[in-house]
This record gives C-alpha cells, structure tokens and sequence, in this order.
C-alpha cells in the first residue's frame, strides 16, 4: 500500500512542466472564422483543432479536448444558443472539468450575462497573440499541474466549504483523497470538506487529470 501511494504521490503530485502539459493537454477552439491564433497555439508546440461551430455537445472534439477557446460573435448557432456565452453555460453544466477561454473583438457585451460567471480566462481579441497564449498556459497549469490545479478548486470552491479552512489544509486533505486506483474518491472529499456528493464531484471532475500516465 505505501510502496503503491510512494509511486504514485510522486507521480501525481509531481510539478509538470510546460513542455510535459503541452503533450498531455488538447485545445479546442471554436469560432466561425478560423483565426490566426490557432496557428499560433501549433506554432508554440499546443494541440489544437479547430470547428466553426459546434454541432453537438457529444461532439468528438468537445470530449476530446480539455481547453476550451471560443468566440462571443458568430458561434452556437447549431446549438440554438443565440452566441458564444450560451454556449458556454451548456458546456459547463455538462462538463465543469473543461477550462473555457472566452475572446472577442467586440470590447462591449453584457456583463450581468450569467455566462460570465462560468468562464475560467478572458480575452480582448485584437491580434496580438501573447495574451492569448499565455492565458491558454495559464489554464493549462490550471487544469494539469497539482498545487495550481487544487489552487484553483480551492478558489473556485471556497465559499461552499462546510467549515473555514486554510488552503495548506484543504490541499492537504484533498491530496488524501486520492485512492487506490489513482482516482479521487468522492465521498471521503464529500467528508473532509462538509459538502454533498454533487459539490465534491464537481470537485474530483475539475482534477480530472488525476491518474493520467
């Protein structure tokens, strides 16, 4: 049993480097136009595959990928979403795992919008791909890197907690989470955490790299 949780707490816990998160991670993006930055994203070494809509939220290249990066204007039509921010509430609600990346040209667009609340970076589409790319390694150390990953449950999470805790503490009972098989088990992050079985799966799916080679 320790031998087993020796090997694997060094390999889960383990920094990533951007290099290591780049093989792993898959990025999606979707606008009506494919843009530059989809050649920029492949030029920095990312892989990206791009749609000019979705059609479906079972759509290969949805499940597939973990970094989602989509425009406002032009998109969910398909989907009858009206634009990008509808369709990034349905994407949430079935996959809350998926960091969402939100850009558009147009600066000016409805704040009180709910959708708002649900996207993980945003971003002022103007050409200059720097922003852009380091808002998607951003997410990328969000999504595949430990200490930033539980950093961002924590945050993300810190309000629903049944009782007050540091994040040294919280960090430190989710890593115990982690069971056998390399998974994080529900039930005992429901425990620690004082929450029910929907907030701390919503909790396990936003590490969902856990276990990955």
């Amino acid at each position: 049993m320790f031998g087993w949780w020796n090997r694997e707490q060094k390999k889960i816990l383990a920094p990533r480097s951007l290099f290591e998160i780049k093989q792993i991670a898959r990025i999606l993006v979707i606008d009506d136009r494919r843009p530059q930055l989809v050649a920029d994203l492949e030029n920095e070494g990312w892989h990206v595959r791009y749609l000019p809509d979705l059609d479906k939220y079972e759509n290969t290249e949805l499940l597939d990928s973990h970094i989602i990066c989509l425009d406002i204007v032009g998109i969910g039509q398909h989907l009858r979403c009206g634009d990008g921010m509808g369709l990034v509430q349905g994407i949430k609600e079935k996959y809350p795992q998926k960091r969402i990346l939100l850009y558009s040209s147009v600066r000016e667009h409805n704040i009180f919008d709910s959708a708002i609340d649900s996207v993980d970076c945003r971003v002022f589409k103007d050409g200059q791909p720097y922003q852009f790319i380091k808002a998607v390694e951003q997410l990328g150390f969000q999504a595949f890197d430990w200490k930033h990953c539980v950093e961002f449950i924590y945050e993300r999470h810190k309000a629903q907690l049944g009782r007050e805790m540091s994040f040294s503490e919280f960090e430190k009972s989710f890593t115990k989470c982690i069971d056998a098989r390399g998974q994080l088990d529900v039930e005992r992050i429901a425990k620690f955490a004082l929450v029910g079985l929907d907030v701390a799966t919503k909790m396990a799916q936003l590490a969902s790299f856990v276990g990955l080679p």
